[in-house]
Formats: C-alpha cells, structure tokens, sequence
C-alpha cells in the first residue's frame, strides 16, 4: 500500500520542522519545499510543483513575520506576496486538484480588546500591516473553497528552524539573554497564548488523519494567557535560573513602528484541547541535546562498560542515552534495565539489521544531534561536547566523523593507541571487486584510492565517508535526506549510503581531527563465521551497485556473490 504523500511549505521554519517530522514519523511520504524549492507566490511555479507532486495534502506554513519590517512601505509588497498571494495560489491548486490545505494564521489578525479572548469566529480586525496580510491570507484560503483549515498560533516556542529567515522563539531569546545579561526588562503587555510546535504538529496531523470539517480552528496549549513577562516568569522558574527580571511597559522597554493587540487570547472551542503549557514547556526546556544510538548484538560487557564511561563523564550538553538490542541472549537486557534505568531500551527479539535498528532509535530520539555509536566505541564527553559544538555551529557540516584509535593495551595484537583508519573514499566497481575476491592480498596496491591511504588524520577536512563507528548529524539533516535505508541495507555500505545523500543534499562530510574516542573494532563480526559475513557483505555491495551505479555492476556482483560465500565457507573450515 502507497504512502499518502503530503506537501509541506516553510519546511525549514521552527513549526514547518516539526511537521515535516512529526508526519515522517506517521508514516507519510513528506515532500518539504522551502523558498529555493518552490515559490509560493509564483502561481505558475505552484500549479506545476503540485501537478508533477500530487500530494494528498498541502500544509502551508511559510510566512513573512517580520512583524515591525511590514510597515515599512518597501517590504509590504513583500509580506502580501508571501501571506496572500502565496497562501491563495496554493489554495486555489488544491481546490482544482481536489486537495485538502491546512494554512497557518495568528492571533495578531485581532485588535485585542476583549480581555476574556478569542473564539474561532470572532471578527478580526488587525492593528498592524502584517496581521492585515495575515488576514487576507486567510480570506484567500476561504474563498478558494474546497476543503480548507485555518489554524491561528500564538507566540509559538520550539527548536530553532534553519532557515534564513527564521526568527529565534521567544523562549531560545530569553535563554540567551539570561545567560549573557546581569539583568533583564521584560515587556509585561500582549497577553497571549504560547503553545509549542510540536503539540502543533501532532494537532494538523490529527485534523487530517479524522478529517475534521474545513473552516478556522485554534491550535494553542491549555492554559490562561499571559504576558511576556508571565511566560518568562514561567520559563525561569521551571529551570531555576535566577538572573534579576523587571517587568516594564511596551512604551518604557521602546517604541516598536507596529501596534501589537493587548489581549489576544486565543480560546479552542472546536477542536480537541491540547496538553497544558506548562507540560510543553516542561518537555521542550529538558529536552536533550544529543542522542546517542547504539545498536548491541552479544556485547553485554562491552556494552556496559561503555555504558558507564558515558554516564560516569561529565558533559556540559545533557544527552540521552538509547540501546537497541538485535536478538542478544546474553543478558543484555537484563543487564541495561536493572543497571542503567536512565536508558531508553528497546528490545528486537531477532537481528534486524543494523540500520533498522538505527532507524528505531531515530524515531524516538529528542537530541538536536543524533550520534550512530558502535558498542565497541568508547567516548569521552568532552568528544560530545566538541562535536556539537561544531557540527550546530557550522551548518554546512552534514554528517561529522572523528579520529578512531586502537585501544592501548596490547602492542602484540596490533591495538597500540595508533590512529585507525576510518576515511573512506567513494567505492567504485574495480576495488569493490577485488575486495570481494580478495585481489589486494596479491595486489596490495590495488584499494589505495578507495582506503585513502594517503590521508592525514592530524588535519580536520571534508572528506567523501566516514566510519560508521562514531557517525554524527543534526536533527534537520535527517529531516532533510530521511532515514538510514533499511529496505535496502541490513549491515554494510548503509553509512555510505547516507553520506551520499546528504552531499547529494548539499551538505559537507567532515572529519573532525580535534577529538578522538577508541574503537574495539568489530567485536559483534567477531562472532560470526565468514560465511556469514561475506554473504551480508556482497549482498549489500550489490545493492550499492545497484541505487548508486550501473545495473550491470550490480548484476555482476550479484552473480559473484554465490562464489563469494562458498569462499568463506572454505575458510570457515580451515579455521576449525
């Protein structure tokens, strides 16, 4: 059965995130389109992404909201392209295609003079150019007729988008400034209704998902409005920060070129009530910043030591910690659900595959920065600190490898403290064919370009891949490229697979040669017979071939792979 598909606008903005996400997540095949895929104020433009798309749904949630900008007479041309045109020509598309469209509103299309609030079908009537476009918006949308909803926020507070012109919520500024101020003056006017993105998200989804009837609804968490103020009272308290606060006027904290409504309450009485402020408030500020992944297979002790470098470090950043165990008979379970309680555990009761698993830690994962880690790869936080301050720092940086060393112990058994070697370059036919028949034994020459032999490890740069080992990446990368293909990878070339997508995607591959963690190197393959190993191997060489090359590559390792196998059977009974 098909995916229903659903065409998301402003997919890089605090809520267009969130919903790209959340719909992901549901199941949905989502198509996220920003200003440089799709300009919504071009009605030409539109009509075609929509005919060659076909989406089920359209969820337009690009806006112009510089509210203060709006007035100036140069931009307003702009904001009414964005918020009126816009919005029109994409509701007059899914009108003709028969497509349902969720638009997104605000409460600044009201004058804010009723101190009880707003219901869904009170009149606006807007102070301000930008709640004037926002409101016309809202007529287009309406007169396109068809099955339409208008949802109305109100001072939304989430994670950062990453678009360029997305402003910083409310709650991230009040962070910042609590962190570098001595004191703070807080406007104690404007009473509105802060509600989280997340919440928002799950609202659409389930407005399309019950198919409520089209008309203006109000999506805002429960809870009486306040003022800025109030809500930074609420931000401050539920994280203890004690920086000195001092409520002030509009007028006293500085003249501001548009007119904001004093009460602009927005009151649900259509849809379902959405959970209180203060558990979404709760939920966002302890949020982690980094989620560490890792997938065991009969490594309890090896698991558990690690598990204990981790939680016994100490990091700056807080992160969670989620074990996803492929069918382990060893205790594994056990071990994690009485030792370590703080991890999240999810039990496979077979081996599903690496990126599988992977791709169950994604799901619930709540970090900004997702870290793919092997059991047998032992990390220090000030690793985790470095790389996330890298990787969100610089957004040009997609997936982020670090330097791999051998552990120190035993000179004899090669594991010295050297560097390893985990930079790879893009396979190609011929030195993928000989790994697989064994050639560089003769040839030891032969996989140079592939290996990067020639690489410095002392030098951080962009390079193709990294080792799948420690495989970093934000939150809106995996947004962006989805997840780790499952379908088509069980172990193997699923970390080069990702890679290059996210450069296909725009984005940099980088090593990171400022930090370094220890790697035990394949302690899981370890466990398995060559035969084994040689059959996943090929199989996923095969369908690298295949998605990334020509269909005869591909089809001549496939050939080969029965070969291949009975090679490693041999071995295996050489070993015993």
């Amino acid at each position: 059965m098909s995916k229903k598909k659903v065409l998301i606008t402003g997919a890089n903005g605090n809520l267009g995130q969130d919903l790209c996400e959340v719909f992901t997540l549901a199941g949905f095949e989502v198509v996220a389109t920003d200003r440089s895929d799709l300009d919504i104020t071009n009605q030409v433009e539109v009509k075609e992404k929509i005919s060659t798309v076909r989406p089920d749904f359209i969820i337009n949630a690009a806006a112009y909201n510089l509210v203060d900008k709006i007035e100036d007479p140069a931009v307003y041309p702009l904001a009414l392209a964005v918020n009126v045109e816009g919005p029109k020509n994409l509701a007059e598309v899914a009108k003709y295609y028969g497509i349902p469209i969720v638009h997104f509103s605000t409460d600044y299309v009201f004058a804010g003079y009723k101190p009880e609030g707003y219901k869904e079908d009170d009149q606006p009537n807007p102070l301000s150019k930008y709640g004037q476009t926002k409101y016309l918006g809202e007529l287009a949308v309406e007169q396109a007729g068809g099955q339409w909803y208008v949802c109305r926020l109100s001072k939304i507070f989430g994670r950062p988008g990453c678009g360029e012109t997305t402003k910083p919520s409310f709650v991230s500024l009040m962070l910042k400034l609590a962190a570098e101020k001595p004191a703070l003056k807080i406007v104690d006017e404007e009473i509105g209704c802060p509600s989280y993105t997340r919440d928002i998200a799950e609202a659409t989804l389930r407005l399309i998902k019950e198919n409520f009837p089209s008309g203006i609804y109000h999506f805002v968490n429960s809870g009486p409005g306040v003022t800025w103020y109030q809500f930074a009272e609420e931000i401050f308290s539920t994280l203890n920060i004690q920086t000195p606060r001092q409520p002030v006027s509009a007028e006293e904290f500085g003249v501001q070129p548009a007119k904001r409504p004093k009460f602009a309450a927005l009151l649900n009485t259509k849809f379902p009530p959405l959970r209180s402020r203060a558990e979404a408030l709760q939920d966002f500020l302890t949020l982690p910043k980094i989620s560490l992944i890792l997938v065991s297979t009969k490594v309890k002790d090896i698991l558990k030591e690690n598990l204990l470098g981790l939680f016994n470090s100490s990091c700056k950043y807080p992160f969670e910690v989620i074990v996803v165990d492929n069918g382990s008979n060893d205790g594994t379970a056990q071990m994690v659900l009485e030792e370590f309680s703080q991890v999240h555990f999810i039990q496979n009761d077979w081996n599903s595959g690496f990126a599988h698993a992977c791709n169950q830690g994604l799901k619930v994962a709540k970090g900004e920065v997702f870290v793919l880690l092997n059991p047998d790869t032992q990390v220090k936080a000030e690793v985790l600190e470095n790389v996330f301050t890298t990787i969100t720092q610089r957004q040009e940086i997609g997936v982020m490898g670090i330097k791999l060393l051998n552990k120190a112990t035993s000179t004899s058994s090669g594991q010295d403290g050297s560097v390893m070697p985990s930079v790879r370059r893009d396979p190609s036919f011929v030195d993928q064919l000989a790994i697989l028949l064994k050639l560089p034994h003769v040839f030891s020459k032969i996989t140079d370009r592939y290996l990067a032999t020639d690489f410095d490890y002392q030098v951080s740069q962009e390079v193709e891949q990294v080792r799948g080992s420690f495989f970093a990446f934000r939150r809106d990368i995996w947004r962006r490229v989805g997840f780790l293909d499952e379908e088509n990878f069980f172990v193997w070339f699923e970390e080069v697979d990702f890679c290059r997508r996210v450069r296909q995607a725009g984005y940099k591959i980088w090593y990171n040669a400022e930090v370094s963690c220890v790697d035990l190197v394949g302690q899981t393959f370890k466990q398995m017979s060559v035969r084994k190993k040689q059959a996943m191997f090929s199989r996923s060489l095969a369908r690298y071939f295949f998605k990334w090359h020509t269909w005869w590559q591909g089809a001549i390792i496939t050939i080969l792979r029965p070969v291949v196998i009975c090679l490693g059977a041999l071995v295996d009974l050489w070993r015993r």
